[in-house]
Parts: structure tokens; C-alpha cells; sequence
């Protein structure tokens, strides 16, 4: 089964656009190829697809996120780590300036 077309050369690209049989790219992204006779039903299916993926990646990007929080808190923690010991190195700095005059 397949194209039984029969024409004028010339005419072979304008039927290749229209061509039921012609293998297109879904317009999802999902990186499939499909007749274009078949091409609805792929829509369907795809989007169907897609719908069922949704809340898998919706939980995905909340763990993430949730993980990002964590990470931000930690380095908030270390960063305040740093300030308190560059401020004792600052007082000791000054101390033992203090003791050179």
C-alpha cells in the first residue's frame, strides 16, 4: 500500500506536499515521522501523550524545586559562616595591630 500518483514531472513537488503517503514530522516535538493520512491520529495520540506526561514533569520540577530551596538555604548558611569568620579575622587583624603600636 502505498502512493499510486501518476502525473507530470513538473507536478511531482506540488504532490509530494499534498501526498497522503508523504512521511512529516509530528508538530509536537516527540520526534516521530507519520503519513500524513496518518497524521491526525497521531495528533491525537501524541497530545494524549503529552497530557499523561504532564504531571510526571509537574512533579519533577516541584522536586527540583524543593531541592533548589535546600541548596539556596545551605549556601545562605555558608555564607554567613564566611562573614563571621572573615569578621573574626578582621578583629584579630586590628587586635594584633593594636599590640604592634
Amino acid at each position: 500500500e502505498g502512493c499510486e500518483w501518476e502525473g507530470e514531472l513538473e507536478s511531482l513537488k506540488q504532490h509530494g506536499g499534498r501526498c497522503p503517503f508523504e512521511l512529516v514530522d509530528s508538530p509536537y516535538s516527540c520526534g516521530e515521522r507519520v503519513q500524513r493520512r496518518h497524521l491526525d491520529q497521531h495528533v491525537k495520540e501524541c497530545v494524549s501523550m503529552l497530557a499523561q506526561e504532564v504531571p510526571k514533569l509537574k512533579g519533577v520540577v516541584q522536586q527540583q524545586g524543593d531541592q533548589i530551596k535546600q541548596q539556596k538555604d545551605q549556601l545562605k548558611k555558608q555564607g554567613d559562616q564566611i562573614k563571621q569568620l572573615v569578621e573574626q579575622d578582621r578583629v584579630q587583624i586590628n587586635q594584633q595591630g593594636d599590640q604592634i603600636k
